[in-house]
């Protein structure tokens, strides 16, 4: 599980800016169908493959209900419905996957819920699972590199946040909304509406079918009045006497609402304690926002792992410059050190820092902590059984034989040297030439002293509260220390890989710079300078994905961006072109 970012953003819709009254919303359109998708062989069986993409890490969000009542105003669809657009792969609901999440989007009932309801987490599957579409027809693979936007949608979901609190309207349908929820079938939890009576949610209901209605309504006006209190509400620190204050005043500026004063102070005292549920996450969502706000979009596909850690971690408020392309797993048994520059032997350690910045919390002060050690552990062992796939000659075609002999060749001459194996090794950027973003941001000092260092004494605080509130001994700790006692380093430098599945893992240098493997072969002032990205669409000749403009193409990435250089790593790219088209056959073939 390499780190993969994202933002416990739900949360900042209790964030409130003004509230102008807005033009009646239009219901959420209705989302496209899935395509139907076949799994490419990964060495997993089918219990292993359902359990990584479905078992809950603890790096728990928020509660489900908030994604499925809550609308994203740059889709038109509810959000629960609207991840595909972000690049998350669907996938059907069944009895693993009651509410239909996306493939690493997980739901269950952690044993802090108050009021017992289902929290979504995301595991490592929904960034280390590929999906590849070619003529109609769709391949997952385990352990591939998705092409998620993992920023645009912590992005959206604030600004579908703020156009939410500035439209009271839109506040009472979300509320009404998430009142009117039912878990599914074969879901654990409760809904958070079952905490409310049900003269409560009929009361929102009137009001929210009134506003939606053709014809003013004099219900509107309460609606309208109703929406901005539940807005104040969740931007100010309400007491019991505020909610009763604000009773108070709703009933004053809406006449004929005095019947109604107790249902409705149930309802904002309801409110109150659901905002207080989420108060932890709000601040974590707070210091990975401020990141995103000063930082260039990374687009589909990659992310800036350790600077939203280090901003999640520190509140360093550091701007995120080192984007690295999500990697594959494949062969991850035979890793010893991890990440484009090597920085860590530790599984678990690392694991916890991921989780913690996907939206997971340990309080060291308590000795609380929503994460599933067990679980991480089962994760990762499924993790370590991941072998690449073959290249699918019954999609693409079969391979050409003499190219590939005539390309073994080649790659034994230009590539073997620093390409033979998953030991480790690393190499000086000056040698590579690659873009240095990556290495150079992990050696940055944080608190006055090595990253590195800082990195380390507080993961290791994390792991300690972790193992110990969930009963965790000394026997099992080192039975999942895989490389021995975790050791952090800034190395300054970058490692290689055997290429074995390289074909499915494009695009392609630690940044993701360069779109296609024909791409990688060419000298550098000769690459894309900028190309679209979004599209699952596979490229069997170049070996990539389709980078020109589309229906799906929602990302120009340039190379001119921080961390985005496409220089370096000239190995090979001197061959004439039917020698470099004889070495890309036989990379598809590996």
């Amino acid at each position: 599980m390499n780190s993969c970012r994202s933002v416990p953003v739900f949360l900042v819709l209790v964030w409130c800016l003004g509230l102008p009254a807005c033009q009646r919303p239009d219901p959420p359109a209705p989302p496209p169908p899935v395509v139907p998708s076949a799994d490419l062989d990964v060495g997993l069986t089918a219990a292993q493959s359902t359990l990584w993409r479905t078992a809950p890490e603890g790096s728990d969000l928020a509660p489900v209900d908030i994604l499925r009542a809550m609308k994203d105003f740059e889709t038109g669809r509810l959000y629960i419905d609207a991840l595909d657009y972000y690049g998350f792969i669907p996938s059907p609901a069944s009895a693993a996957n009651p509410y239909g999440l996306p493939i690493g989007w997980t739901a269950h009932v952690p044993s802090y819920a108050v009021f017992g309801q289902d929290y979504v987490s995301i595991n490592c599957a929904a960034c280390h699972t590929a999906q590849i579409e070619y003529q109609g027809q769709a391949m997952t693979i385990d352990g591939g590199s998705n092409m998620a936007d993992i920023e645009a949608l912590a992005l959206s979901i604030q600004s579908s946040a703020e156009k939410m609190l500035q439209d009271p309207i839109e506040v009472l349908l979300f509320v009404h909304r998430l009142l009117s929820l039912e878990p599914p079938a074969g879901a654990e939890g409760k809904s958070l509406g079952a905490q409310v009576d049900s003269n409560v949610k009929q009361l929102v209901k009137t009001y929210a079918e009134a506003v939606q209605n053709d014809v003013a309504e004099p219900e509107d006006f309460v609606a309208h009045a109703l929406g901005k209190t539940i807005s104040r509400l969740l931007d100010d620190d309400s007491d019991d006497r505020s909610v009763e204050d604000m009773t108070s005043r709703l009933v004053r500026t809406a006449d004929g609402t005095e019947e109604h004063r107790g249902k409705l102070r149930d309802l904002l005292t309801w409110l109150r304690d659901f905002k207080a549920l989420l108060e932890n996450r709000l601040q974590l969502a707070k210091r990975a926002l401020t990141a995103l706000e000063i930082s260039q979009p990374a687009g589909p596909g990659r992310d800036d792992p350790w600077g939203i850690i280090r901003n999640v971690l520190f509140d360093s408020g550091t701007e995120l410059d080192a984007p690295t392309s999500i990697p594959a797993l494949y062969h991850a048994r035979d890793f010893g050190w991890y990440h484009a520059d090597g920085n860590t032997n530790s599984v678990m350690q690392r694991d916890i820092a991921q989780a913690v910045a996907l939206g997971g919390f340990v309080d060291p002060k308590t000795q609380q902590s929503s994460l599933l050690p067990r679980v991480i552990w089962q994760l990762e062992e499924v993790m370590r059984d991941l072998q690449s796939p073959a290249w699918p000659v019954d999609r693409f075609g079969p391979l050409d034989s003499d190219a590939i002999a005539r390309g073994e060749a080649l790659f034994a001459e230009h590539c073997q040297a620093c390409h033979r194996s998953h030991d480790g090794t690393l190499f000086p950027l000056a040698g590579i030439g690659t873009d240095p973003n990556r290495a150079d941001s992990f050696l940055r000092p944080q608190d006055g002293k090595p990253f590195p260092e800082a990195l380390a004494q507080e993961v290791e605080t994390l792991e300690t509260t972790v193992y110990e509130q969930a009963g965790i001994t000394q026997e099992e700790i080192e039975e999942h220390q895989y490389n021995g006692p975790p050791v952090w380093r800034g190395t300054g430098e970058y490692q290689a890989r055997l290429l074995t599945g390289v074909w499915s893992t494009a695009p392609y240098l630690h940044n993701g710079s360069v779109p296609t493997l024909y791409d990688l072969l060419l000298p550098a002032e000769q690459r894309p300078a900028t190309f679209q990205l979004g599209s699952r669409e596979y490229d069997p000749e170049k070996v990539g994905y389709v980078t020109e403009t589309g229906e799906s193409s929602r990302f120009l990435y340039d190379i001119t961006t921080h961390g985005g250089a496409n220089t370096g790593h000239e190995f090979g790219t001197d061959l004439a072109d039917e020698e470099r088209w004889a070495l890309v056959e036989y990379l598809k073939s590996l």
